[in-house]
């Protein structure tokens, strides 16, 4: 495969989107920058692979419906080698209704009426920067904290969470190749985790997928965010050693 007859696209959260590098902090070194970096593994994929363009389209904090809505709305409109950095799969979106929207520019914890977003962590509300509980008061925070651990508490099953992500992962590969895109997927193993046997029954022949190890294969020095109760997300030589192990996995 010639890649740079290709452009590159990448679709992720903020593993993908570059937050904790140097060039994608917020002001107060928490949240990520307002564009992705020009640092992430996706800008040293298109150096090794010498794509002729790329589109870094990751979301911070996006679940994995969020990142099926993004590839379902975007404009394949040339040559078009897609890597998709799947979220955790513990994620939740809900559409009240359908409305193409960007993403990017509401992801934190006041949203709109046509979506609702879960992730564990807004459980503890310190936990998450100050930029995902833009526009609430102290009192709707803990109304918002508690619909999230009714949520987790009565109704996320691992067996369940599997399921449907699967699902989702094998309606972007079949919509990706009706456009005639060229789509590779990378999936943490802590996300499928018991359930592998699940993913491997119900994934569609074409899909072509790897399931990484996080901190072996890319997490190996940090990034510059200072989280409170987290590790920050991983750092410049990570992105190197990701991208070049996704050149393996890959296009070897």
């Amino acid at each position: 495969m010639e890649l740079n007859k290709y452009k590159l696209v990448v679709f992720g959260c903020s593993f993908t989107f570059g937050h904790g590098l140097p060039d994608c902090l917020d002001v107060n070194e928490k949240g990520p920058g307002t564009l992705p970096s020009k640092m992430a593994w996706s800008n040293h994929l298109q150096t090794f692979g010498k794509f002729h363009s790329l589109d870094n389209k990751g979301i911070p904090g996006a679940s994995n419906k969020i990142i099926l809505n993004e590839i379902v709305n975007y404009d394949f409109n040339e040559p078009t080698i897609v890597i998709v950095l799947w979220s955790n799969f513990e994620r939740k979106t809900i559409f009240k209704e359908y409305k193409p929207y960007n993403a990017r520019l509401s992801i934190g914890g006041n949203f709109s009426d046509h979506k609702l977003h879960m992730m564990p962590a807004f459980i503890y509300k310190d936990h998450m920067p100050e930029d995902f509980w833009r526009g609430f008061t102290p009192e709707q925070k803990d109304n918002y904290a508690r619909l999230i651990h009714q949520w987790y508490t009565d109704y996320h099953y691992d067996h369940d969470c599997v399921y449907e992500n699967t699902v989702l992962i094998n309606y972007a590969h079949a919509y990706m190749k009706s456009k005639g895109v060229t789509d590779f997927h990378l999936i943490n193993k802590h996300s499928i985790n018991k359930y592998k046997n699940v993913f491997n029954n119900m994934k569609i022949d074409t899909l072509q997928a790897k399931t990484f190890h996080h901190m072996k294969d890319f997490h190996i020095d940090d990034g510059l965010d200072k989280q409170r109760h987290t590790r920050p997300h991983p750092g410049v030589k990570s992105q190197v050693h990701f991208a070049k192990n996704i050149m393996k996995w890959f296009f070897k």
